[in-house]
C-alpha cells in the first residue's frame, strides 16, 4: 500500500460517503417525481445525484493505483418525507452536500499530514471540481424558498436556475 492507514481510513470513508449523498439525492428525487415536478426530478437524478457515483469511481481508482483496497461500508440514512416541500429537500441537499465538502477537506488534511502527496493533489482536484456542484444546491435551495407557493412554476424554470453543472439529458 502506497499510502498511511489513516489516509487509507479517512478515504474508504469518503468513498462511503460519496454513495450516500447520491443515496440523500436519489431519495430526494424520487420526492420530486413523486409529487409531479418532472423537470426537476430529471435534472437532479441525471445531473446531481449521479455525479457522486463518478467521484466515488475517482477515489477507489485512486486507492487501486495506490494498492489500497476500496471498501465502501453500510449506507445508513434517515428516510425524510418531505411531502410537497420542495424547499425543504433543496436545503437538506445543499447540507448533506457541504457535509461531503467538509469530510473532502478533513481527508486532504489527513493526507498531508501522512505526507500521502498523491491523495492530497487528487483531493483538492476532486474538491476543486465539487465546489461546483455546492453551489449549484445553495442556488436551488435558494430558489426554491422563492418559489414555495409555486413549485410548478420552479420546475418549469429549473434549466434557468441550473447554470455551475453540466445538464444531463
Amino acid at each position: 500500500m502506497l499510502m498511511s492507514e489513516g489516509t487509507k481510513d479517512k478515504l474508504n470513508d469518503v468513498l462511503t460517503k460519496s454513495f450516500l449523498l447520491n443515496m440523500i439525492c436519489d431519495n430526494c428525487v424520487y420526492q420530486i417525481d413523486y409529487s409531479v415536478y418532472p423537470e426537476t426530478a430529471h435534472i437532479v437524478h441525471e445531473s446531481y445525484a449521479h455525479y457522486w457515483t463518478q467521484v466515488a469511481d475517482r477515489w477507489s481508482d485512486l486507492m487501486i493505483q495506490l494498492n489500497a483496497k476500496p471498501i465502501r461500508g453500510d449506507l445508513h440514512a434517515e428516510y425524510e418525507d418531505y411531502g410537497d416541500n420542495l424547499e425543504a429537500i433543496f436545503a437538506d441537499i445543499a447540507m448533506a452536500t457541504e457535509d461531503y465538502r467538509k469530510a473532502v477537506c478533513e481527508l486532504i488534511e489527513i493526507a498531508d499530514l501522512n505526507d500521502d502527496h498523491e491523495v492530497v493533489i487528487v483531493g483538492e482536484d476532486i474538491l476543486k471540481d465539487i465546489m461546483s456542484y455546492r453551489k449549484q444546491a445553495d442556488i436551488w435551495a435558494t430558489e426554491a424558498k422563492r418559489y414555495r407557493d409555486n413549485y410548478k412554476g420552479f420546475d418549469a424554470r429549473i434549466k434557468t436556475f441550473t447554470k455551475l453543472i453540466p445538464i444531463i439529458d
